[in-house]
């Protein structure tokens, strides 16, 4: 597996590989132009260099900017994943203390039913 190199650091390869390019074409021109007859033939060629030079540029810009909305759209995922799971969290630990205060309230009122039905056995039990 390649590691996956940061944008920026893919931006100055991208950069510095077209002054490569520009460099290297700099230097094989002057065997292009050879003797003068074919001048046509070289005017295409610097007009076919700095086009491929111009489409270098301006796809590695394309591939950087996409790689970092890539890596952007990522790290909200990665954020809102985590945030989506406290909050489910949070939602859980609310019912789960809604249900135990009205269990707990449930358990005191049928505690209080049996104690005043115990002192009513008692006070019936005195008047008797």
């Amino acid at each position: 597996m390649i590691p996956r190199l940061p944008p920026l650091l893919l931006a100055l390869i991208g950069g510095a590989s077209v002054y490569g390019i520009k460099y290297a074409m700099d230097r094989f021109e002057p065997k292009a132009i050879g003797s003068g007859k074919d001048f046509e033939k070289v005017l295409k060629y610097r007009q076919n260099v700095k086009r491929v030079g111009i489409a270098v540029t301006v796809s590695s810009v394309l591939i950087t900017g996409y790689l970092l909305t890539e890596y952007n759209q990522k790290e909200k995922e990665k954020n809102k994943f985590y945030q989506d799971q406290y909050e489910t969290r949070e939602i859980r630990f609310r019912s789960d203390k809604i249900e135990l205060e009205q269990e707990q309230k449930e358990k005191e009122k049928i505690a209080g039913e049996q104690l005043k039905e115990k002192v009513n056995k008692m006070t019936h039990l005195f008047n008797k």
